[in-house]
């Protein structure tokens, strides 16, 4: 998601557009009355200009007056930019409201994807507009839609949801009022069953071959050197969550509170960002439950 904001606020700022024309610059500029006049002139509503529609534009920078002229003529209201994604997605990105609020009203769909699967809100749990995430909130967004990171480092791989970015980024007001309106951490269920099937040899081999990259995962084991270093998981089990006084917890899961038990490191490992929205932990390349099981399972047989 990173990457795509900064990639919009480059090409932005820059001026670097292609295919440049009257409707969109009238738009870009929030003149309303060349707008109108170009309309009636015939101009095509939806015509694509560089990156989108002259309604992209209009909701990108906030011109909701454009916005309501546009969509009134029968602009496409889930038109999708690779970019930008929809007008919704758009207004997100700059954290315009009113503009947001006029597509709405107009009948744009709330939880539209982009090409990156983010809905509206995640991009607004984001940028940080806590007036844009209340307006998409009020509109009956999902608050636990869940998209899947890829760009890694800061916002990791695997599931996350709108909650989960508004703590990375310290937007607590928007974290609040995702919680009001229903957000929630993924439910931790039990796995014994799974876990009880898991093999601890294939789990040994696993957890070398992904969880040393971060961890030391055995008595002995050197502080692995990497930029997302977490904390020993040596004896993990039935220890205190954040028990390592020498490490930096994110807030989220000191909260997280309690001990490990296998229900809990399983659902955290399997999806931490859901099970612990704000984590700094993301889900790297185990993904199947099987294999998590199985690291546990090894996990499990140290302490034996």
């Amino acid at each position: 998601m990173r990457s795509v904001l900064v990639a919009i606020s480059l090409v932005i700022s820059t001026g670097q557009m292609t295919m440049a024309g009257p409707l969109r610059d009238a738009a870009k500029a929030g003149d309303a009355e060349r707008v109108t006049q170009l309309l009636e002139e015939g101009v095509q509503v939806d015509e694509i200009h560089g990156v989108g529609t002259a309604l992209h534009w209009a909701a990108l920078h906030g011109h909701a007056d454009v916005v309501e002229i546009l969509a009134a003529r029968g602009a496409d209201l889930g038109a999708q930019s690779d970019l930008l994604g929809t007008p919704l997605h758009a207004a997100a990105n700059r954290g315009q409201a009113d503009a947001a609020s006029i597509l709405l009203q107009q009948g744009a769909a709330v939880d539209a994807r982009d090409k990156d699967d983010n809905t509206p809100l995640h991009i607004a749990a984001k940028v940080g507009s806590d007036e844009l995430a209340e307006v998409l909130i009020k509109a009956g967004a999902d608050v636990n839609a869940i998209v899947i990171g890829h760009s890694g480092n800061r916002y990791k791989l695997g599931e996350m949801t709108p909650l989960h970015l508004a703590l990375q980024e310290d937007n607590l007001e928007i974290a609040d009022a995702l919680r009001a309106a229903g957000a929630v951490a993924t439910p931790v269920e039990p796995a014994s069953e799974i876990i009880s099937k898991a093999n601890a040899e294939t789990g040994r081999e696993l957890a070398g071959t992904y969880c040393r990259t971060c961890h030391a995962i055995e008595a002995g084991d050197a502080d692995p050197v990497t930029f997302d270093r977490g904390p020993p998981i040596v004896g993990i089990l039935d220890q205190a969550v954040a028990r390592d006084a020498s490490f930096e917890y994110s807030d989220a899961l000191r909260k997280f509170g309690g001990v490990w038990t296998e229900d809990r490191l399983y659902a955290f490992a399997l999806r931490p960002m859901l099970t612990v929205p704000g984590t700094s932990m993301g889900h790297q390349l185990v993904r199947k439950p099987e294999e998590i099981a199985d690291i546990i399972a090894y996990l499990k047989s140290l302490d034996q």
